[in-house]
């Protein structure tokens, strides 16, 4: 009879879990890590004649190609593979990681919702392939709309089109990452969907089995918003207008400066940069980039983040990081040809391991 009380108190355990706290526990202590996963590594690229593109992915440039090889990372620059996936789930998960946040993208841009393009997409591939690996247990995923130029989602009707095909595509299923029993989106662009919030949680709770959404938003912070918590999907300097090479501690120094400017009514998940260096992708357009960074300055970072988050008390704790695979971006944490021991994502389960023994 003890026996079968452990067995149905430990599902008991199981089964609220899988609905979400408002503080939940996958690793060594109460903070949620999530990193941001842009999928720009799958599909065909339209330059067909050139030797570098061969079978290159969408985002592959000559000069990401070339010039930064070292950015490849150690299963080439494509991920569209199950096989792969699954070896970025065990990476992520067994180094500290809780979620993957993917980049999720609107079709048609300022129209109808097109469900055959979105399915079809080349950027929600790896998704895709998420929700179909055999060790997806070991974390979880959720959706950072977009909605940008090329996948903009204008009127409140397509604001809720979305939110029914979410539900249907990805809500339901139990990976899922859910806060409160609500499933977690990040808005990339809100201030244009802050005044359809209302609408939307009203929806939401009529139409789904949920009882609402938890909603983070990027950048939008006045006071009539309507979201759940602030964040970014990353920060730098404001660029200067030409090309122009800064030391990675004065990043970190503007990242941690940009957590302590917002206000403190507001419930703020962090974000830690792992570095920013678009030159790949730059074309005449010249910026900002940072070099120096090393994997010591980023876990101190991260352990800043972890100590940000307790000290406000807030009630969810959350500490995002930019990114799983930005590399035309420089914000990578896959390993790579130049970092095949993936000394910066080791960092992760480090400052975790540090943060729970202080």
């Amino acid at each position: 009879m003890r026996h079968i009380n452990f067995i149905i108190f430990f599902l008991f355990i199981f089964f609220l879990s899988e609905e979400g706290l408002a503080k939940e526990t996958f690793k060594e202590n109460n903070i949620l890590v999530g990193t941001y996963y842009f999928d720009g590594w799958s599909g065909s690229n339209p330059v067909k004649d050139k030797e570098w593109a061969i079978n290159a992915p969408t985002h592959l440039t000559k000069k990401l190609a070339c010039e930064y090889k070292d950015r490849q990372p150690v299963w080439g620059w494509r991920n569209d593979n199950l096989n792969i996936m699954e070896r970025q789930i065990k990476l992520a998960s067994s180094n500290g990681i809780d979620f993957f946040s993917f980049c999720w993208y609107w079709k048609n841009d300022n129209g109808r919702i097109d469900t055959t393009k979105i399915i079809n997409h080349p950027s929600h591939t790896s998704i895709e392939l998420f929700k179909k690996a055999n060790n997806k247990h070991c974390m979880k995923f959720s959706l950072l709309i977009a909605n940008h130029v090329g996948a903009r989602i204008k009127t409140e009707k397509d604001w809720l089109d979305a939110v029914s095909f979410w539900t249907k595509h990805y809500f339901n299923d139990p990976q899922y990452l859910k806060i409160d029993g609500k499933p977690v989106i990040t808005i990339f662009i809100s201030e244009e969907v802050n005044r359809f919030i209302p609408s939307i949680r009203q929806y939401v709770k009529e139409h789904t089995k949920y009882p609402d959404l938890f909603i983070i938003s990027n950048k939008y912070n006045r006071p009539d918003s309507h979201f759940d918590m602030f964040s970014w999907y990353n920060i730098r300097e404001k660029e200067s207008g030409h090309s122009e090479e800064r030391n990675y501690i004065k990043l970190i120094q503007y990242t941690e400066k940009s957590w302590t400017a917002i206000d403190s009514s507001f419930c703020i998940a962090p974000c830690v940069m792992t570095n920013w260096d678009s030159r790949p992708w730059e074309s005449s357009t010249r910026g900002l980039y940072y070099t120096g960074r090393t994997p010591d300055l980023f876990r101190k970072q991260l352990e800043a983040a972890f100590r940000f988050v307790e000290k406000r008390n807030q009630p969810y704790q959350l500490v995002m990081i930019y990114a799983w695979n930005e590399l035309g971006e420089g914000g990578y944490l896959v390993p790579t040809l130049g970092d095949k021991k993936a000394s910066y994502l080791k960092q992760v389960k480090k400052a975790r391991k540090l943060y729970k023994k202080d």
